[in-house]
């Protein structure tokens, strides 16, 4: 029998394909299964669509801790809030990837008078992610960079989501992040 035409097999992939989309279940083939999470959402658009806003909004009005993965941080205005975050004792941690513009040397020295670094060290790969977590209830991501030219050149999107389940996932790459390179491996 052509196996194209076996019913049995066509029953058994439309099965396993019908589990990538099972509820409460949002995952492709592979090992991690996350489940759908209930959050209340932002969006904007760039250019000019609110992203710098959305960013300062946010980052002002953090009470405890800020912790940001940044592949590119040069807009200055981001660099500021963060340092005004930090001098109000907002615990603020950055992390960025070596070798990239995160940050450049202006905002570099901006975050330097609030006593702020840039955590960067070199990974098997990029340390590409873009995203603000506030409060451990709060997330900001997107393809947006924080950088002048996101806002005034690029089509960029940005995400602000309320949820400390969300948080939670975040929070845990967060960690990742500054302890592991991008294949798992500790960085020494």
């Amino acid at each position: 029998m052509d196996r194209n035409r076996n019913p049995v097999c066509l029953l058994l992939l439309l099965l396993g394909f019908a589990s990538w989309f099972a509820p409460g279940v949002v995952a492709g083939p592979g090992p991690a299964q996350v489940p759908w999470i209930a959050h209340e959402s932002q969006f904007y658009f760039s250019p000019r669509g609110g992203c710098p806003e959305a960013i300062l909004s946010l980052v002002g009005k953090a009470v405890r801790t800020i912790d940001m993965a940044a592949y590119a941080l040069s807009d200055e205005d981001v660099g500021r809030a963060l340092a005004a975050a930090a001098n109000r004792g907002v615990v603020v941690r950055i992390a960025g990837n070596k070798g990239s513009n995160c940050p450049t040397d202006t905002v570099a020295a901006i975050l330097k008078t609030a006593g702020l670094k840039v955590e960067k060290k070199k990974t098997s790969g990029l340390m590409h992610n873009k995203y603000i977590i506030v409060d451990q209830e709060k997330v900001l991501t997107g393809s947006y960079n924080f950088t002048d030219s996101a806002n005034t050149a690029n089509r960029e999107n940005l995400s602000v989501m309320r949820g400390a389940e969300v948080a939670k996932l975040y929070q845990a790459d967060f960690e990742k992040i500054c302890t592991f390179d991008s294949l798992g491996f500790p960085f020494s």
